[in-house]
């Protein structure tokens, strides 16, 4: 079984505990990943409501004013932590990763993100695909990968200006100018992957409303 079979076969058959989504949490494994204070931190499950947690990243360090975690995902393997943290008066955002050892520390920092996931490659490598945002818009996305070959790259970029987001297009427009053989063994996990774009869209402009009634 190649990767990417790996890959969608752990897409089909992840329990959705393994990954459940609160706000601005994310349990994933056996632990629960969340901002306490001004901080990134994680505990483990049965433990998330006690003060027995570990600080993975102060968002101090950013020099950001009133920074907060807005979205939080977690590698495959759980070797690395990506959050998007924004501030109060302003839609910009900047996605941090952290890799997770028994000193955690940030490996990277990308601005003005407005979504990512990440996913295994065919080397099974961590890599990380995250929109750039742009006058609101996002019409490219870019691949970091991290690890022993660790790399950022421009994957692709929209020019249809019709299009407002680049995530939604992502997989239906790039996947097919790759191999014929390649594109025959990931047709289905392109499906799940721009069903997951769209939703994590959809959630965040859930939240934007959501964030504005409460005011």
């Amino acid at each position: 079984m190649d990767a990417f079979e790996k890959v969608r076969t752990k897409l089909e058959t992840q329990p959705q505990e393994e990954y459940e989504i609160i706000n601005a949490e994310i349990k994933h494994g056996g632990f629960v990943y969340y901002q306490e204070g001004c901080c990134l931190v994680r505990s483990k499950d049965e433990e998330a409501d006690s003060d027995n947690y570990e600080v993975l990243f102060n968002l101090e360090e950013l020099k950001l004013d009133q920074p907060f975690i807005d979205c939080i995902r977690v590698a495959p393997d759980e070797k690395y932590v990506a959050a998007k943290i924004r501030t109060e008066n302003s839609e910009t955002s900047t996605c941090i990763v952290v890799k997770l050892s028994d000193q955690p520390v940030m490996e990277a920092s990308f601005p003005n993100v407005s979504s990512f996931e990440w996913v295994k490659d065919e080397e099974d490598e961590d890599v990380l695909f995250y929109t750039f945002q742009r006058n609101l818009r996002c019409h490219e996305v870019y691949r970091a990968t991290f690890g022993d070959n660790k790399r950022n790259e421009r994957f692709y970029t929209e020019k249809d200006p019709r299009c407002q987001n680049a995530a939604v297009t992502l997989f239906s427009r790039v996947v097919p100018v790759l191999s014929a053989d390649l594109v025959s063994k990931c047709r289905e996990l392109k499906k799940i992957i721009i069903l997951l774009f769209c939703l994590l869209e959809l959630i965040y402009r859930v939240c934007q409303i959501l964030s504005i009634w409460d005011t």
